[in-house]
């Protein structure tokens, strides 16, 4: 695979600072959520074959007024042959409304894949989800993140938020 490192840093930070500049203003509150978890379906299509599994995330989530920042700090256990190994992610995210109830986030994020016939165990995504804000608790998404994994990797997630 050949690796343009700058491009991919260029393409992240025009995605989410993108965000910033879309996201309409809103009055300042200053709200933090940390009971905020994500649960999903993933699926992972690559070329040497493709998995299916769930997902789980930590999402707190911060209100800076004119934007949400927020975290996504899971894993999934994933299968390759025989193999069974746990892919943690972590990833920061703009969010910003996009019209009444539908929310986008978009950010970069690193995955580890503790495998070891993976030739990049940490490698970088940028990722986009749709989030529908059907309650103040429940909030059903679809994810998609583009990975940087020796060619490009689709990872979708379709599941639910769910905040205390």
């Amino acid at each position: 695979m050949v690796r343009n490192g700058k491009l991919f840093r260029a393409l992240s930070a025009l995605l989410f600072f993108g965000a910033f500049a879309l996201s309409a203003p809103k009055a300042a509150k200053a709200e933090t959520k940390f009971l905020s978890f994500d649960l999903a379906q993933i699926t992972v299509l690559q070329g040497s074959g493709n998995a299916f599994s769930g997902f789980a995330s930590w999402t707190p989530m911060f209100d800076l007024g004119f934007i949400n920042l927020k975290a996504d700090l899971g894993a999934s256990l994933l299968t390759n042959g025989d193999e069974n190994f746990l892919v943690p992610r972590a990833q920061l995210l703009g969010s910003f409304g996009l019209f009444s109830g539908v929310n986008m986030e978009v950010g970069p994020g690193m995955q580890m894949w503790m495998e070891g016939k993976t030739n990049d165990p940490m490698p970088m995504f940028v990722g986009a989800n749709f989030r529908y804000d059907m309650s103040s608790m429940i909030k059903p998404f679809l994810s998609y993140s583009g990975i940087f994994l020796g060619g490009l990797t689709h990872e979708i997630r379709v599941g639910a938020g769910i905040q205390f």
